[in-house]
């Protein structure tokens, strides 16, 4: 886990591995609260038209009511996703 360099930073990221799946951590350095956390696909190819699997190994749901989950596009590959993205609502 990094640590910010310093105090002027409104966001900083850390990165977690897991059997194979990277989650990037997005946070408020100041207040330590997190902004967001983001799963990309375990595809070679960083796309797939099938994001369920990111929800699984999250253990979350698009319909959830304390925070939402957003497959995040690939403009250039229309129905491609790179992963998924969870925020607090």
């Amino acid at each position: 886990m990094r640590e910010p360099p310093d105090a002027s930073y409104s966001e900083w990221d850390n990165r977690f591995h897991k059997q194979g799946y990277t989650l990037l951590v997005t946070f408020n350095p100041k207040t330590r609260e997190v902004v967001d956390f983001f799963l990309p696909t375990r595809e070679p190819s960083g796309k797939t038209p099938d994001y369920r699997d990111l929800l699984t190994v999250t253990n979350s749901r698009v319909t959830a009511q304390n925070y939402y989950v957003t497959p995040v596009p690939i403009r250039e590959y229309p129905g491609e996703y790179s992963g998924i993205k969870i925020v607090k609502k």
